[in-house]
C-alpha cells in the first residue's frame, strides 16, 4: 500500500484494512479477495464524506 496525505488517516484505514482480513479469515478460513476489501475500505471513505459534521479521509491510496 501507498500512501499520499495525512498519515494518520492511513493508519486508520490501515488498521481498519487488517481487522477486516482477520476477521474474513476467522469465519471462512481463507484470504479475503481483494476487490471485496477495496470494497469495504472504499465504502468506509463515502461514509464520512455523506455525512454533515465529519471530516473526510484526506488520504490517496494505492493498494496493490
Amino acid at each position: 500500500m501507498a500512501i499520499s496525505g495525512l498519515t494518520a488517516d492511513a493508519r486508520v484505514l490501515c488498521k481498519y484494512m487488517r481487522r477486516e482480513s482477520l476477521t474474513h479469515q476467522q469465519i471462512y478460513s481463507s484470504d479475503i479477495p481483494p476487490k471485496l476489501l477495496i470494497n469495504k475500505v472504499a465504502n468506509k471513505c463515502t461514509v464520512k464524506t455523506m455525512s454533515s459534521g465529519k471530516r473526510p479521509f484526506g488520504v490517496g491510496l494505492l493498494i496493490i
